[in-house]
C-alpha cells in the first residue's frame, strides 16, 4: 500500500509537470533560460547566451519601464552592462543542467529538469517521513503512513508548482530539494549524534536566495547534534557543537562565497543577485521589493483568505479583492492555507504533546519549527504572493502537522473518541490533497488549455455530483429573461445589467448610455474586446422585455447536461451572447465566457464596479429561460445542411466548417469574413493545395442555411458510376449554388466527419467556427443507381477540366465506347466520342465558359441496349447531346452492346487511350432517366 501511494504521489507530479504521459524530446536545442545560461557558461561568460537588441543597448535607463524601447526585452531577466543575466538560483544550471549536457552533450528541456528535483523531493520526504515513524511511531497504522507521505508531497504547494513549468520553477524546486535534503541530513545528524552537513543550505540559497534565512534550522540542527546528551565540563560540551558547526558551516561558506564572487563578478556587488536590474513592467530599483507593512496583508492572504468556492469543477476561485499595502505589486492563484489544506490544523497539537517526543524528536522539531517561521517570515515581508512562492514554506508547516497528529495518534486509546480523531485526520488529509489537485487544475489555466481531453474528463467526474444535485432540484440553468425599466437618469456612462463568475473570471453585460434615452447593450470577457449593439432608443420608466445569453449562464462544457452533444452544439451554446430587446435581435455575436456558479450571478448590481456598480433603473420578473440540444442528426450519408448564425468580426481568419478524414490524409470546408457583408469559402486538401471561392453576399442578420457537399463523406462504393460525386465540393444556400470545385485528392472511404472544428489541426484554419451552429443534418438518401437499360444521362458539371476528359462510358477495354468532352484553349470544348477499334468522332465547338453550372444531357446508344441477351459484337444507333436544353450534338454511331456493370460516369475505366482517366471538373449532380416508352 505504501509503494502504491508513493507511485500514485510520484505519478500525479509527473503527469501533472508533463501536461500528458509523453515525454518531451531530447536532442532539440532549448532556449530556456537555465540552457541559455549553461550555454553563456561553456563559452566563457557569466551571463545568458542570448544577444541583447541594439535598441536596449542604447537605452539611456533601460531598466525603467517608461524609457524602454517596447518589446525588446525578454521577460523578467536582468540587465547590466551589455549583458542579460538571470538572478534566478544559478544552482539548477551548474548542478543539473550542465551535468547533463557534458554527459549526453545535448540540451536537457526545462520540464524534465524541473520534474527531477519535483521527484526527488517527493521521493526523499516520503523516505523521511518513513524513517521517522520507524523511529519513533512504530504502532503508527497504515492512514498516517500514506496520508502523510501524499500530504507532505502535495498538499504544500508542490502540486500546483507542478503545473506551470516556467522560468521561476525550476530554481523553486531545486530550493525545495535541497531544503528537504538539508532536512534529512539534520535530522540523521540528530539522530546518530555525528555532525551533518550544510552543504544542502549553501545548494538552496544557490538555488533561492531568500532561502537563506533557512539557517536558523541549520544552526537548530547543529545545536541539537552537539548538544551533549549529559552534563560535562564546559570545553567538553563545546566541542561536539563546535564540529557540528564546521562540519555545517565549511560547505555552506564555500557555496556561499561563491556566489557573493559570482554577484560581484556581475553586478559589482556581492550582495546583488539582480534583482535590482530585472526588466519588468515596473521600475525594479525604486520598488520597495521587502517592507514589514506587507506583514498583516501577506499573513491574511496566504493563511486565512478563503477562495471564493463555486459549483463546478474545479471548485476553487480567486479570493475577494482587498484593499493593498502602499507599493504592494500584487498576488495570485493564493488561497488560505488553513482552509484549503486543513491539515494544518493538527500542528496544534504539537505544542501539547511535544513534551511526550524523545529528546531526539524535540530537537528535530524545534529546528524544524524555526526553518518554517524564517521562510514564512521572509514571504510575509515581500512585496507579492503567488501560489509558486509557497513551496518555499508551507510544506515545513505540512511537517509539523503531521508530526502534531503522530503524537495525538500515538496517545489515543481505542474507542470512539479514537475512531472520530482517526476519521477527522483522514477527511483533512484527503481534502488538502483533493484542494491541492484543484488549485493545480486551476493555475492560469494551463491544464483546460494545453490538455483540454483531460482537463474534461477530470472536470466530467468533478461536475457529477452537482449534476445529480441539480437533476433533484429540476435545476438546468440557461439563459435569463427578464423585465427592464430605464430610470429618468442613468447614474452613469455604464451601468451593469448581469454579471457571473469572480473577479478575473467575471462576465459582464452591461448598458453603455450614448444619451438619456438611447443606450446600447454590450459585452465583455476579460482579453477580448468587448462586443456591442448598435444604438436603442429607450422611453425611461416604461417595461421593456428583455432575453440574454451568453455561455457563463449555461453549465460548463464538461457537465452531464451535455452528454451526447455534439462539440460544435456545446460551443454554439458556450461561445455565444444573444441579447433580445422588446421581442427583437440586438445583440448576437461570437463572444467567449467562462464557466461561473449560479451562486455568483448578480443582476443589475456589481461589486467590483468594472462596468458601474448598479444600474439605475428596476429589473422585474426575472426567470431563466427553457433550452434544449439544437438539431443535430448525422446519421445520414449525403449532403449536410447546416444553419449558421455568422460572427460579426472580419478578423477571425479562416474558420472550419466540415472536415472529413484524419492528419495527413484529409479534406476541409471553411469560411472567412471578407468585409461587413462578404465572406469567402475555402477549401483544403491536405498536402494538395487550398482553393478559395469569389466573395459571396452575406445572408440577412447573418444567417446562413447551407447545404455542404464534401464529396469523401458520400457512402458510394467506389465501383458505383455515381462515385464520380465523391469527387466534388459544393455548396448551396437554398437550391443556389454558391461555389463548387474537384477535390484535392484522395480520401479514405468513410472517413471520420468533424463539424465546426479544427480536428485535424490544419495551420490554414482557426481552432473552431467562431459563429454559432445552430442546426445540422446530413440527408438520409444518396441518388440511386439502377442496373439495367435506360435512355440518358443528365449531368451538373461546375467549371473547366482541361485536356480531353471521359463523361460517360460503357463496356470494357477492347471493346466499348466512351464520350468525352475536349476543353479547348479560347473557353470553347467539343465533345468527343471513341468507339473502340473505329475512328474518332468529334461535335462541332460550342461556348463553354468557366463560371456557371451546366447542365448536361447524354443519350449514348449503348444505354438502351444493357444487359442485352444475344447481342451483337457491334451495332449501330443515335449518340444525342443537349447542353442546357440546347441540342449540340447528334450523329449516328457504332457501338458496342456492354452489361451494366460496365457504365462508367466522369471516369476512364476502361483506359482508352483518346481520354483522360477522371473528369477535373465538379459534378454536382447525376441522374438516370429511364427508357422512353
Amino acid at each position: 500500500m505504501l509503494l502504491a501511494a508513493m507511485l500514485a504521489g510520484a505519478l500525479a507530479i509527473a503527469w501533472t509537470s508533463l501536461g500528458s504521459w509523453a515525454l518531451p524530446p531530447i536532442g532539440p536545442p532549448q532556449r530556456d533560460y537555465y540552457n541559455l545560461l549553461v550555454a553563456g557558461f561553456r563559452k566563457g561568460s557569466l551571463a545568458l547566451d542570448l544577444e541583447v537588441p541594439e535598441a536596449l543597448r542604447q537605452a539611456e535607463n533601460p531598466w525603467d519601464p517608461a524609457h524602454r524601447p517596447a518589446n525588446v526585452a525578454p521577460h523578467d531577466l536582468s540587465y547590466n552592462r551589455g549583458h542579460f543575466y538571470s538572478y534566478f538560483g544559478v544552482v539548477p544550471a551548474v548542478g543539473l543542467y550542465w551535468p547533463f549536457r557534458i554527459l549526453t552533450g545535448r540540451d536537457l528541456p526545462q520540464v524534465l529538469g524541473t520534474l527531477a528535483f519535483s521527484l526527488g523531493a517527493f521521493l526523499l520526504g516520503a523516505g523521511l517521513w518513513l524513517r521517522i515513524l520507524r523511529d519513533h511511531f512504530p504502532r503508527a497504522g497504515l492512514l498516517t503512513r500514506t496520508a502523510g507521505l501524499l500530504t507532505l508531497g502535495l498538499a504544500g504547494g508542490q502540486w500546483v508548482l507542478a503545473r506551470r513549468v516556467s522560468i521561476w520553477e525550476p530554481s523553486i524546486t531545486a530550493g525545495h530539494f535541497f531544503l528537504l535534503c538539508m532536512l534529512a541530513s539534520g535530522y540523521r545528524a540528530i539522530s546518530s549524534r555525528r555532525p551533518g552537513t550544510g552543504l544542502a543550505l549553501g545548494l538552496a540559497v544557490g538555488s533561492r536566495p531568500t532561502l537563506g534565512v533557512a539557517a536558523v534550522g541549520l544552526l537548530g540542527f547543529v545545536l541539537a547534534a552537539g548538544f551533549p546528551s549529559r552534563p560535562a565540563g564546559r570545553t567538553a560540551s563545546l566541542r561536539p557543537i563546535l564540529r557540528a558547526a564546521f562540519a555545517a558551516g565549511l560547505p555552506c561558506g564555500v557555496i556561499l562565497t561563491g556566489l557573493l564572487a559570482y554577484n560581484q563578478a556581475r553586478f559589482g556587488s556581492p550582495l546583488e543577485f539582480g534583482l535590482n536590474y530585472q526588466l519588468t513592467s515596473v521600475y525594479e530599483a525604486k520598488a520597495r521589493h521587502f517592507s514589514l507593512s506587507f506583514a498583516p496583508f501577506n499573513l491574511f492572504t496566504y493563511f486565512l483568505a478563503s477562495p471564493q468556492w463555486g459549483r463546478y469543477f474545479p471548485f476553487l476561485h480567486p479570493i475577494a479583492p482587498r484593499p493593498m499595502p502602499k507599493g504592494y505589486y500584487g498576488y495570485e492563484y493564493v488561497y488560505g492555507a488553513l482552509i484549503v489544506c486543513p491539515v494544518l490544523w493538527w500542528a496544534g497539537a504539537l505544542p501539547f504533546l511535544i513534551r511526550r517526543a524523545a529528546p531526539a524528536l524535540r530537537r528535530f522539531a524545534a529546528a524544524l519549527a524555526a526553518m518554517a517561521f524564517a521562510t514564512t517570515a521572509i514571504l510575509l515581508c515581500f512585496n507579492t504572493a503567488a501560489a509558486r512562492y509557497e513551496t518555499d514554506f508551507l510544506p515545513w508547516w505540512v511537517w509539523l502537522a503531521l508530526l502534531g497528529w503522530s503524537l495525538l495518534d500515538d496517545a489515543l486509546a481505542a474507542g470512539a473518541a479514537g475512531v472520530a480523531l482517526r476519521s477527522a485526520f483522514a477527511v483533512s488529509a484527503a481534502t488538502s490533497c483533493l484542494a491541492a489537485g484543484c488549485a493545480s487544475a486551476e493555475l492560469h489555466g494551463i491544464l483546460a488549455f494545453e490538455n483540454p481531453g483531460a482537463y474534461r474528463r477530470l472536470a466530467r467526474i468533478g461536475n457529477a455530483p452537482a449534476a445529480f444535485w441539480e437533476r433533484l432540484r429540476g435545476y438546468r440553468g440557461g439563459g435569463l429573461a427578464m423585465d427592464v425599466e430605464f430610470a429618468d437618469h442613468p447614474l452613469g456612462s455604464v451601468e451593469p445589467l448581469v454579471a457571473t463568475g469572480v473577479e478575473y473570471e467575471a462576465d459582464h453585460l452591461f448598458l453603455r448610455y450614448q444619451s438619456d434615452h438611447v443606450v446600447r447593450f454590450c459585452y465583455s470577457h476579460a482579453g477580448d474586446p468587448v462586443v456591442s449593439s448598435a444604438d436603442i432608443s429607450f422611453t425611461p420608466q416604461r417595461r421593456y422585455p428583455v432575453r440574454v445569453e451568453f455561455g457563463a449562464l449555461f453549465p460548463p462544457e464538461s457537465h452531464p447536461v451535455f452528454d451526447g452533444w455534439d462539440p460544435a452544439a456545446v460551443a454554439g451554446v458556450k461561445h455565444w451572447v444573444t441579447v433580445e430587446f422588446n421581442g427583437e435581435v440586438v445583440l448576437s455575436e461570437s463572444a467567449a465566457a467562462n464557466d461561473a456558479s449560479p451562486g455568483a450571478l448578480r443582476i443589475g448590481q456589481d461589486e467590483n464596479g468594472a462596468y458601474g456598480r448598479r444600474f439605475a433603473g428596476r429589473v422585474t420578473n426575472l426567470r431563466r429561460t427553457d433550452w434544449r440540444r439544437p438539431e443535430m442528426d448525422l446519421r445520414g450519408a449525403g449532403d449536410l445542411e447546416l444553419e449558421l448564425a455568422l460572427p460579426s468580426r472580419t478578423d477571425a481568419g479562416g474558420q472550419p466548417l466540415v472536415e472529413a478524414g484524419r492528419p495527413g490524409q484529409a479534406d476541409m470546408v471553411g469560411l472567412q469574413r471578407i468585409d461587413a457583408t462578404h465572406l469567402q469559402f475555402i477549401y483544403e486538401s491536405w498536402g494538395i493545395g487550398v482553393w478559395h471561392s469569389e466573395p459571396v453576399a452575406i445572408a440577412p442578420h447573418r444567417i446562413e442555411s447551407l447545404r455542404v457537399r464534401l464529396g469523401p463523406l458520400l457512402s458510394i462504393p467506389e465501383d458505383s458510376p455515381l462515385a464520380i460525386l465523391r469527387r466534388s465540393v459544393a455548396l448551396w444556400r437554398g437550391d443556389t449554388p454558391l461555389w463548387w470545385i474537384h477535390t484535392g485528392g484522395p480520401v479514405d472511404r468513410n472517413p471520420p466527419l468533424f463539424l465546426a472544428s479544427n480536428a485535424i489541426g490544419s495551420t490554414l484554419m482557426g481552432s473552431g467556427f467562431q459563429g454559432r451552429l445552430l442546426a445540422a443534418h446530413r440527408a438520409l438518401a444518396l441518388p440511386e443507381w439502377h442496373a439495367g437499360p435506360f435512355e440518358s444521362l443528365t449531368l451538373t458539371l461546375g467549371g473547366r477540366g482541361s485536356g480531353a476528359e471521359p463523361v460517360a462510358a460503357t463496356g470494357r477495354g477492347g471493346q466499348g465506347d466512351v464520350l468525352g468532352i475536349e476543353w479547348l484553349d479560347d473557353g470553347r470544348a467539343r465533345f468527343i466520342y471513341d468507339h473502340w477499334g473505329g475512328p474518332l468522332q468529334t461535335s462541332p465547338p460550342l461556348e463553354w465558359p468557366a463560371p456557371g453550372l451546366h447542365l448536361l444531357r447524354v443519350q449514348l446508344p449503348s444505354f438502351r441496349s444493357l444487359d442485352r441477351p444475344q447481342a451483337k459484337a457491334e451495332e449501330q444507333g443515335r449518340l444525342v447531346v443537349a447542353v442546357d436544353g440546347l441540342p449540340r450534338w447528334d450523329s449516328p454511331v457504332y457501338f458496342h452492346p456492354a452489361a451494366s456493370a460496365t457504365v462508367a460516369v466522369g471516369r476512364n475505366l476502361a483506359h482508352f487511350s483518346s481520354v483522360k482517366p477522371e473528369l477535373s471538373c465538379a459534378v454536382l449532380a447525376v441522374r438516370q432517366e429511364a427508357t422512353a416508352p
